[in-house]
């Protein structure tokens, strides 16, 4: 089922949809409260949550706001212990058993908390949950209006109707709802697609868009399976792996498993998310000049502002051998070593403008042949007519001349394959050329005559 799933949502992202998902409301332990049948040691290890952990989702985890006007303090949201259910109320939060990491969130996470056993080899990193937190906590969270029985048994006395709701389930809708008006005003079509390869960017970029969650963790019970109180804090310290604490991950500076990236400052990210979609540089170099095999070259590459804010890179191909590019200043210098065509894809990223955006363009270097080299002439030998054409061989080592008779003279390389000097002709020949990679030649004669040999 999860791997149906992994083709919608990658479809999903491919159509320009983002897809958000809680985390979770049971920590680090997500099936401790659903499974109470399962052993000890399974149900209170660790685990993640589907779809928040498929790498298509961008995974909303929670905290607490103490408030919401300006919060300077934010913490894990973990609250509890309470008399009609296990656990405490906790923002769930850990690494994927299915997944492989995506590649816009490798190296994020520094706690050394990921067992690096996905991928076919069994050695890659794992997907970690959550993304990103949002308020989750009933305290200062939301008030739903119901008729139900239920809800009017925990209604607000002041607010008829309305009951009070938090969990991730709560968090997730916050950033769906951020990201379609406020993110998505201004980008071309209205789409930003999937977001969390944009929220990992702005991270590094612009860590002001974040509001970082450094204290509290999510677990949600303690090693001997008693309750964690303390309203976010906890009353130990989580240790990953030990045989003596319950494995669990704290909040930290950066990203971590309990909060993501963080939380939203609205109008800082709606402006750096719509800056990545819209990109603010783009490259301009359509062509470069042709490369001599043994000859020093340089040739730098161009974006729109010049080259020196970007840096640069090969994305796809390579250069040809010889030739090495500065990524700094965007110059490709060096020898090369062999004639051809190299096609390849470089990528400017915008190191100036916030926010990293890369544009890419495809690009072709022509290895040219070697400068030309005297292998021999007919000067000062005697001739029946006067030499009307040359050719040159295919690696530029020979040449071939041809006189107004059809006679043909070969140099260096180039190979004698026949001519029609001594025959009789209507007209003199004017001309000669060669098939380009192919051998032989043709002579042209001035009333369109031609004679091809191989």
């Amino acid at each position: 089922m999860t791997y149906g799933e992994n083709t919608i949502f990658e479809e999903m992202a491919a159509q320009g949809q983002s897809m958000f998902a809680s985390s979770g409301d049971q920590g680090s332990e997500a099936c401790l409260p659903d499974n109470a049948a399962l052993s000890d040691v399974a149900a209170s290890g660790v685990a993640v949550n589907d779809p928040a952990s498929q790498p298509f989702v961008a995974g909303a985890g929670g905290v607490y706001l103490p408030e919401l006007s300006t919060p300077t303090t934010v913490s894990i949201w973990n609250w509890g212990p309470f008399d009609s259910w296990l656990g405490n109320q906790v923002g769930s939060g850990g690494v994927s058993g299915n997944w492989t990491m995506p590649s816009w969130q490798v190296g994020f996470d520094r706690s050394d908390n990921n067992t690096d056993n996905c991928g076919t080899s069994g050695t890659d990193p794992c997907r970690e949950v959550p993304d990103v937190a949002g308020d989750a906590d009933p305290r200062n969270g939301f008030l739903a209006y119901c008729t139900a029985s239920a809800c009017l048994a925990a209604e607000v006395p002041q607010y008829p109707g309305r009951m009070p709701g938090g969990g991730t389930s709560f968090a997730s809708p916050q950033w769906g709802g951020a990201d379609c008006p406020d993110q998505n005003e201004g980008i071309p079509g209205s789409r930003s697609g999937l977001l969390a390869p944009d929220l990992y960017h702005v991270a590094t970029a612009d860590p002001s868009a974040f509001i970082e969650v450094t204290t509290g963790n999510d677990n949600y019970v303690t090693a001997n399976n008693s309750y964690v109180a303390g309203g976010g804090t906890g009353n130990y310290t989580c240790t990953y792996g030990s045989a003596t604490d319950q494995t669990c991950y704290e909040a930290t500076v950066g990203y971590d498993m309990a909060s993501g990236l963080g939380t939203p400052v609205g109008a800082v990210l709606a402006a750096d998310v719509q800056a990545q979609a819209v990109p603010p540089f783009s490259i301009i170099t359509a062509s470069l000049p042709a490369a001599t095999v043994g000859s020093p070259y340089s040739a730098t590459l161009q974006a729109a502002g010049g080259a020196t804010p970007y840096q640069w890179s090969i994305t796809k191909g390579s250069l040809p051998s010889g030739l090495s590019l500065d990524g700094a200043t965007g110059t490709i210098t060096g020898t090369a070593t062999s004639s051809g065509t190299a096609s390849f894809v470089v990528s400017a990223h915008d190191s100036t403008a916030g926010v990293p955006r890369t544009a890419s363009v495809p690009l072709s270097i022509l290895a040219s042949p070697a400068p030309a080299t005297y292998y021999g002439s007919m000067g000062g030998q005697p001739l029946n007519r006067p030499i009307v054409g040359m050719a040159s061989t295919a690696d530029g080592r020979g040449y071939w001349l041809v006189g107004s008779n059809g006679a043909v003279f070969n140099f260096g390389d180039a190979v004698a394959s026949g001519s029609i000097g001594g025959q009789p002709l209507n007209k003199p020949v004017v001309g000669m050329a060669m098939p380009t990679g192919g051998s032989g030649y043709w002579l042209v004669a001035s009333d369109g005559g031609i004679f091809s040999f191989a």
